[in-house]
């Protein structure tokens, strides 16, 4: 069963209604999750599923980095940790080969 939260201690729903006033905040009690949803998204409302098991700052800045508005430069992060990564390999592997 899923319960809209409408207001919380830290006012993180009024907050991510401050970025984009179609952002709700929803609780799924089967899953034990918060959900961001958003009203104007047809179908599936579901915009990200929180890894957080309370709503605080966490939750605005995880919205906000992973909006679609920052698509391209979350593409952009994900290739540079992803080469870094590369790198690292490459290095480990070199040693193991001496």
């Amino acid at each position: 069963m899923k319960i809209e939260i409408t207001g919380d201690m830290y006012d993180i729903c009024s907050r991510l209604k401050e970025i984009d006033a179609g952002y709700y905040v929803m609780f799924d009690g089967r899953r034990e999750r918060f959900e961001v949803h958003h009203k104007g998204q047809r179908g599936n409302t579901l915009c990200v599923v929180l890894p957080y098991d309370r709503l605080d700052a966490r939750t605005v800045t995880h919205v906000r980095r992973t909006r679609t508005t920052r698509l391209r430069e979350v593409i952009k992060e994900m290739d540079r940790e992803n080469a870094r990564l590369e790198r690292e390999e490459r290095k480990k592997a070199l040693k193991k080969m001496r």
